[in-house]
């Protein structure tokens, strides 16, 4: 058996509020090529389909549309989808039986029964050829019950014994599965969207928690799955050195701190339990470009590039101890009417002058929520010993927020 394990695909991400469409369609319409010419008989999608519980309907329409091309083409026999953190469950959900129909498998949340969350995976002729421990994010609802917690620590354990107790429960009663079956050596495989501890993220990667909170020891999945697709960090990378624990990393960067690091996807073939990764790498769809310097040399390396005659997103890094007057229009009346969409200016003087409470402006977009909070926190002059409980219970407001299904919410009113 062949599968391709995928994750985080965002669909409906802007980039400092500009839509990347094409991107997007450019990249689905390459992995129906790619599952068609390597034969993949599975999809796995490790979360985040969506960017947000509310997804536009032109991202809806890129992921309902590069299903049934799926589908209509026969180009893969199954498809399994879990959701995650970015995902709204109801959502994802909403379609699940009339996808079932089309052997596509959606979990946006984490189910009542170890069962509901295995996917049998079969081969033309019905035989059994894997087991899919479609795991998806696991909100803290879901794992520990509701109980209290009175420290950080004590709700840090909750969250790790929850979630590890949850992946036992599924992971066991596959085995259970397994050795029932005519062939017990088919494969097991888990998926996860969740931080594994000593994992390195990028700075387009929100937690999943509030601080390190929700980050789990590899321990947790145990020996028995022969696979393990994780999804979240957007940084392709394996747990340990073991090649079949993985993140596949998102497929395109999500931010100019990304914009030159390698994308990849997963293939995976099988032969009985043995699991043999190959790392596939994303073309770019499209390109974004970081570049710094003084005023002079950013006016040259936009005249560069737009000489280049290429479609390019650029974040300009001004890197002079004083801001420049009009930098921002001269830049912009540069790239104006060239392939250069000169998306983002920073000053690398700006969080100086402001620490020193010179006026300056500040775009909404160039800082997080988690930024703005620590500039009012200065701005008040909050002592320094009182500053973390307060940013633990901003964040945990945020985090409530940010996971909140407005779509289940909208269900019950």
């Amino acid at each position: 058996m062949r599968f391709l394990h995928t994750s985080d695909w965002h669909l409906g991400r802007t980039l400092c509020n500009c839509r990347r469409d094409d991107a997007f369609r450019a990249f689905l319409r390459w992995l129906g090529e790619l599952i068609a010419e390597k034969r993949a008989d599975t999809l796995i999608v490790a979360g985040d389909v969506f960017d947000t519980t509310t997804p536009p309907h032109y991202a809806q329409t890129l992921y309902y549309d590069f299903l049934t091309d799926l589908v209509k083409g026969g180009i893969c026999r199954s498809v399994v989808i879990v959701g995650g953190n970015h995902d709204s469950p109801s959502f994802l959900n909403a379609a699940g039986d009339l996808l079932q129909c089309m052997n596509i498998t959606v979990i946006g949340e984490a189910l009542p029964s170890p069962e509901d969350e295995i996917v049998t995976l079969r081969d033309a002729g019905g035989r059994v050829t894997g087991l899919v421990c479609a795991v998806p994010f696991l909100r803290e609802r879901d794992i520990t019950r509701g109980v209290d917690a009175d420290t950080l620590s004590a709700r840090e354990a909750r969250i790790t014994e929850g979630t590890a107790e949850h992946y036992r429960r599924v992971i066991e009663k596959a085995a259970a599965l397994r050795a029932g079956l005519p062939d017990p050596e088919v494969p097991i495989i888990a998926t996860g969207h969740l931080f594994v501890i000593r994992a390195e993220a990028s700075e387009s990667t929100r937690d999943l928690y509030v601080g390190g909170l929700g980050q789990v020891p590899s321990a947790i999945f145990g020996d028995t799955p022969d696979y393990v697709a994780l999804g979240h960090l957007h940084v392709p990378q394996m747990i340990g050195g073991n090649p079949t624990r993985c993140y596949s990393g998102a497929p395109m960067p999500f931010d100019f701190s990304e914009a030159e690091s390698d994308r990849f996807v997963n293939l995976v073939e099988t032969a009985g339990r043995q699991c043999t990764v190959t790392k596939i790498p994303v073309p770019r769809f499209d390109t974004l470009k970081r570049i710094s310097g003084s005023a002079a040399e950013l006016a040259d390396a936009i005249r560069t590039l737009a000489a280049a005659g290429e479609p390019v997103l650029v974040e300009a890094c001004h890197t002079a101890d004083e801001p420049t007057a009009g930098l921002s229009r001269e830049l912009s009346d540069l790239a104006a009417g060239t392939g250069v969409s000169l998306l983002k200016i920073t000053e690398a003087a700006r969080p100086a002058a402001m620490l020193s409470g010179e006026d300056m402006l500040l775009k909404l977009s160039e800082v997080t929520p988690e930024g703005m909070f620590d500039k009012l926190l200065a701005i008040r002059d909050i002592p320094e010993e009182e500053r973390p409980a307060l940013k633990n219970a901003y964040a945990e407001i945020l985090y409530d927020l940010v996971n909140r299904d407005e779509n289940a919410e909208g269900d019950a009113r």
